[in-house]
């Protein structure tokens, strides 16, 4: 086992904001595979970054590196339907947040099924994935369903599982792919603040597009006067 290799990497991941990660390295690097993802998320100011790191290993020797990783960012739930929708909503949270979905996979046997309350975390995640899926029985609630997947279970449980409720499409409000050179790595400080930056940039574009098709009248006039001053200008210049 290349140990150097693994402190080398934790230290880059280190750098970026991610403690204590040569664990999580040791147990995919072990099996020798010539690449591997890892996930992990984390919460800046109510929203969530989710980063995958993407590392490979070196065709002619046991070093891997950590070639770039992609950075997601989902922004706060913001409901609008009715406060009843509302609610269930906010439980539906407050249920997913009691659950320790990190540790959920790895932990020992707790008793025996015919003890109820050995198995009363199942049973809760159970409920939860009965609510998700009830959630994607209309469009907004896909919408919903998807948020609450990202947040609470990506980079934490298994895509098997992340993607079993095949009704919820969802993507990240915006997702940038940092690439990695040697000590000069983005921090999630850093970006955090870029991402959100190229949300707002975002967000200010599509309004500018909204205004346009919404007043469709005012944007011809002024290719119009555009037109006109063009055709003016080349009078100008014939003469």
């Amino acid at each position: 086992m290349n140990i150097e290799n693994i402190t080398k990497l934790g230290s880059q991941l280190k750098q970026i904001g991610f403690n204590q990660m040569e664990f999580p390295l040791l147990r995919r690097i072990c099996f020798r595979i010539a690449s591997f993802q890892l996930q992990q998320s984390v919460e800046k100011v109510s929203h969530q970054l989710s980063f995958s790191f993407h590392f490979e290993k070196d065709k002619n020797s046991d070093w891997y590196s950590l070639l770039y990783y992609d950075v997601s960012l989902h922004k706060q739930i913001i409901l609008d339907t009715p406060s009843t929708d509302a609610d269930e909503i906010s439980a539906l949270e407050n249920q997913m947040t009691c659950i320790n979905w990190k540790n959920f996979l790895n932990e020992g046997d707790k008793g025996t099924l015919t003890d109820k309350q050995s198995w009363e975390t199942e049973a809760k995640a159970e409920q939860v994935t009965e609510k998700l899926i009830a959630l994607c029985t209309h469009e907004y609630g896909k919408t919903i369903a998807g948020r609450l997947i990202k947040k609470y279970w990506v980079g934490t449980l298994p895509d098997e599982i992340v993607n079993s409720i095949s009704d919820v499409k969802y993507k990240p409000d915006i997702t940038q792919r940092f690439y990695a050179s040697g000590d000069n790595l983005i921090t999630i400080d850093e970006a955090y603040r870029y991402l959100q930056n190229k949300w707002i940039e975002k967000q200010m574009q599509q309004k500018v597009k909204e205004s346009k098709a919404s007043n469709p009248i005012s944007d011809n006039v002024e290719t119009n006067k555009r037109e006109s001053k063009g055709i003016v200008s080349r009078k100008k210049a014939n003469k």
